[in-house]
Order: C-alpha cells, then sequence, then structure tokens
C-alpha cells in the first residue's frame, strides 16, 4: 500500500525493556537527526501521535529546529510521531464505515504559500466536487486495501498526491506511479469543521454517526 511512512519516537521518561534497551545508550535525538539527513530534503513533520485538527504540528528543516520542536513535544507528551515533508499537490478525506465510503471531499489550502497543512482548523476550505472517476479509480480503491489490511471497521482516510517534481526525487518509493498515497489513516472521525461550513449536510453527519453507535449493539 503506497504510504508515506511514520515513526513514533518515545520520549527519556519511558520504561526501558527488552524491545528498547538501546535506547539507554543512544537517546533519541540521533534517530532523529538521522531521518533529518536522510529522509526528506523538504525536512520533517513532528506531530502528535493522536492528534486532530493540525493542533502540535510542525514542519522542521534543520537541527536546530528540530531540537526546539523535539524539546517543546517531550515537555509535554511521553512520544510523538515523525514522518518525512513532502509536498502535497492535493489531498482527500474519506470517511469509510464497514468498508463502504459515507463521505468524501478535497481539501483545498486557503493560501498554500503560508500555510502547508491541509486541516480545515487552519483554513482549509471544503470542495465536494470530486470526479467519480477519480473515487472509483483511485481514492475509494486505495481506501479500501488499507482498512480492509488494518481490519478498520470506522476510519477517517487521507489521501494525498505528491507534486509533480516529487515523483523524479526519492519519494517516488511512496506513491504509486501517479502520486498518490496514504498520509494518515485514524479510528477518530472529525466532522465537526466539515458540519460548520456545511450546515445543511448535518443530518448526513448525524447518520454516520447513528451507524456506528446502531453498529455496537448489533
Amino acid at each position: 500500500i503506497p504510504n508515506i511512512p511514520h515513526k513514533l519516537i518515545y520520549g527519556p521518561q519511558l520504561i526501558y525493556n527488552a524491545a528498547n534497551s538501546d535506547r539507554k545508550n543512544k537517546g533519541t535525538m540521533p534517530e532523529l537527526i538521522n531521518y533529518l539527513s536522510t529522509w526528506s530534503r523538504h525536512g520533517l513533520v513532528i506531530k502528535q501521535k493522536d492528534g486532530t485538527q493540525g493542533i502540535d504540528v510542525f514542519h522542521v528543516r534543520n537541527q536546530l529546529e528540530l531540537e526546539t520542536v523535539w524539546l517543546d513535544m517531550l515537555s509535554r507528551y511521553k512520544d510523538f510521531v515523525v514522518c518525512p515533508f513532502i509536498p502535497i499537490q492535493d489531498e482527500w478525506r474519506l470517511v469509510m464505515i464497514n468498508n463502504e465510503m459515507r463521505l468524501c471531499y478535497r481539501k483545498v489550502r486557503a493560501n498554500p504559500e503560508k500555510e502547508w497543512r491541509h486541516n480545515l482548523s487552519r483554513g482549509a476550505t471544503v470542495d465536494e466536487d470530486v470526479p467519480e472517476s477519480l473515487i472509483r479509480e483511485k481514492l475509494l480503491p486505495l481506501a479500501l486495501k488499507t482498512t480492509q489490511t488494518l481490519g478498520i471497521r470506522y476510519a477517517s482516510a487521507d489521501i494525498v498526491r505528491f507534486q509533480p517534481e516529487v515523483l523524479s526525487q526519492s519519494f517516488g518509493e511512496y506513491a504509486d506511479n501517479e502520486g498518490y498515497a496514504i498520509l494518515e489513516i485514524n479510528c477518530g472521525i472529525m466532522m465537526s469543521e466539515y458540519v460548520e461550513r456545511f450546515p445543511d449536510r448535518w443530518e448526513h453527519c448525524r447518520d454516520i454517526y447513528d451507524s456506528i453507535v446502531q453498529d455496537f449493539f448489533e
């Protein structure tokens, strides 16, 4: 499954065990420095493990920024996630319930020159005019393969398309031959920002949540 790789970074306060005993000598910073120098010439993304709405998501481009964010994150969290920063052309959100797509839209950044995140809470807008052919041939098959492989029944799948020039770089290994890849897939389904933009879709979103709750009692 084409995807942007993510690594879980543990803070030094976590207990050492047989699985991570080498951390006693290595710590956490050398691993991050290695990712910064080898993963992407565009830098890294550091974010909460279970965060939402673009909160505490940082783009670091050099070691000083890396150290600043590392200290900040570990002062507030026991761990965090790191992935390569890859220039993205488009991003879509698919809400999947029991291997069925219930919602699909494209996230459009309000100001690509100043804001690299596609979160609605960061000013991105929603484009619901997603071509059926794109959904059928690319987005839904990729989301389905991911949810079925992971065994997730309720999920939000974020699918991206890399900028064309990225495919000629080493990042092509993370995407298919047209630049599509899974950015994230989460068992949490957040639609509050979406409903605020489209109040007339409130009933549809309510039905999605209702189906999840009803599923628990069947």
